[in-house]
């Protein structure tokens, strides 16, 4: 059985919803619903979705808040700090 292969929709052609994922930086989301759209293979649509958010300004591997090459984590231990903390404020006053 061979399968007709056909041209990549142009940006006009997609959905909002692929559009509204690509500008949101949602980049699997868009893989996802470009290839539910058209019927691409993972790799065109990965290939198409990364071409569009190129165009579209978006900042690909942005770092996941909390960790960063600078700064490690942080943010983390400030987190787990404070929750000693109210830890151990709530033993204290809680044993009463």
């Amino acid at each position: 059985m061979k399968v007709e292969k056909r041209a990549p929709p142009m940006p006009d052609e997609l959905s909002p919803a692929v559009m509204s994922a690509i500008v949101s930086g949602k980049k699997i989301q868009a893989i996802k619903l470009l290839r539910q759209e058209t019927g691409l293979d993972l790799r065109e649509a990965k290939a198409l979705v990364d071409v569009l958010s190129a165009q579209q300004g978006v900042e690909s591997g942005t770092p996941t808040p909390g960790f960063s090459e600078e700064g490690g984590a942080k943010g983390l231990v400030a987190i787990g700090v404070a929750a000693v903390f109210a830890y151990v404020l709530y033993r204290l006053f809680s044993a009463g």
